[in-house]
Order: C-alpha cells, then structure tokens, then sequence
C-alpha cells in the first residue's frame, strides 16, 4: 500500500510545475515556492524517511528565505547611490504593454517589479505601440505615466 504522505517525487514534480509556471509568468512570485518544493523534494531523496511536518517546515522556511531574499535585492536596487524610492527611481524601468491606447483612453503597462506600488499603469506614448511591446518610462505623473518604445 502506498503511504499517504508526499514522496519525493511529489515534491519535485510541483517544484517544476511551479517553476515552468514561473517562466510564463516572470514576476517571481511562483519561483520561491517552486525553489523550496524542489529542495524539500532533494531532501526527500537524500533523507527518504524525512516526516511530513519536517518536510512542510523546509517548504515553508525555504519560501520565505526567498522572499525575503528578493525583497531585499530590490530594496537594495531602490537604494543604490543614496536615492531613495521616489519619483525618479523608477524612471527607466521596461514593463509590458497589456492594453493598447486608443480613442477616449490610456494604454496600460505591466511592470515586474511594482513602480511606487503598482504593478499596472496607465501610460501615453508619442510613438505607435501594439499589446506586447516593451516600453521604459521617460516621466511619473500622479496617475499615469510617460513612456517611449523599446
């Protein structure tokens, strides 16, 4: 009879899962996760009778380590050279157009990493844009944003 708790090879097969997910994705929310269910599932294979509290432990610690660890490099890419995360540390950022601008409305743009909290704006841009393209920001205004085409 197969034992209820996960195997190693649940653990790698979600781990993967979740990475692949991540590459469609690409905001790095899926990668820790998917990071931590593949070390738990190399653990499983190092130390086949881990107990299943311990191996959701591991997931758990390793998940948040890496959260924690991408917080940081972006705290860190806000800080650089004294600036702080104002209005003008964002400026050359590339995101993603999702909505392309039109008669009576503003394009929007999708950004990575979250441009003073928000990962979607609204934005203008003097050159023709198409859904898709990448954009960088040239100027922040209080509601939308100034892009030009990459």
């Amino acid at each position: 009879m197969m034992d209820a708790f996960p195997q190693y090879w649940h653990w790698l097969l979600a781990g993967t899962c979740l990475v692949v997910a991540e590459l469609f994705r690409q905001h790095l929310l899926l990668l820790w996760p998917g990071l931590a269910a593949l070390a738990v599932g190399l653990a499983m294979m190092v130390f086949p009778s881990l107990p299943w509290p311990f191996q959701l432990l591991l997931f758990v610690l390793v998940g948040i380590a890496g959260f924690r660890e991408r917080d940081r490099v972006r705290r860190a890419r806000w800080f650089a050279d004294g600036e702080e995360p104002g209005q003008y540390a964002a400026i050359g950022e590339a995101g993603t157009v999702i909505r392309v601008p039109g008669r009576g409305h503003r394009g929007r743009v999708e950004f990575v990493t979250p441009v003073q909290g928000r990962e979607q704006w609204l934005f203008h841009c003097e050159q023709p844009v198409t859904k898709g393209d990448r954009v960088y920001i040239r100027e922040i205004g209080s509601r939308e944003l100034e892009v030009v085409k990459i």
